[in-house]
């Protein structure tokens, strides 16, 4: 009976530590093909932005940069190019999946189908070339990005509702980094298209 009742309390204490870093997520709608697709699920690393108090004992052992808002980042910052999951600006309730464009302090123009980060074009062959325009009805094509929050865009510019319609993501609406593509199994790996942001001309 011991003995049961120490395996079940492990795997009880293992379940809860796993899920408290990675999550499933389910890919629905079709926001960032050709990178992803509809129904294709993958694993979320909800560690990969954890943040920390400057005034926290783990600061002085932290591998990421300042955060600019009194924490450091404990393993690595957003980066450009990271495909994340997070809550909705305006409806925690829902969970979208987009790429980081620009972050804190980065000037995002759209200028003749291409995006502009901070005057210079970006290289983004995961959009398939598909021209990048303003959103339905908002004609905005220039943004700059608040400390403490990312603009994003879905690979799929001309069926995504992203930063050009609703705004910057908070930070702390993000839920992780998108890790790897586990289902279906023929597609299993990395994340398409998940490299840092390359600058042109």
């Amino acid at each position: 009976m011991r003995e049961l009742v120490e395996t079940v309390v492990l795997t009880v204490v293992i379940f809860f530590a796993v899920h408290a870093v990675v999550q499933s997520y389910l890919v629905d709608g079709r926001s960032m093909q050709p990178s992803l697709q509809p129904n294709e699920r993958l694993f979320v690393n909800k560690a990969a932005y954890w943040r920390v108090s400057n005034d926290s004992p783990l600061a002085s052992v932290a591998l990421g940069p300042d955060a600019g808002t009194g924490e450091r980042y404990l393993f690595t910052a957003p980066e450009r190019g990271d495909v994340i999951v997070f809550h909705h600006p305006d409806d925690t309730g829902a969970d979208l999946i987009k790429r980081i464009i620009g972050l804190p302090g980065d000037t995002i123009r759209l200028s003749g189908g291409k995006v502009l980060l901070n005057g210079k074009e970006l290289d983004e062959p995961y959009t398939s070339n598909a021209p990048t325009e303003p959103y339905g009805d908002i004609r905005k094509t220039t943004w700059t990005v608040p400390e403490g929050e990312l603009f994003v865009l879905g690979d799929n510019r001309a069926r995504s509702s992203d930063s050009r319609a609703w705004g910057m993501v908070p930070v702390d609406n993000v839920v992780g980094s998108a890790m790897f593509l586990y289902w279906p199994l023929p597609e299993a790996g990395g994340i398409p298209g998940s490299i840092v942001l390359p600058l042109v001309r």
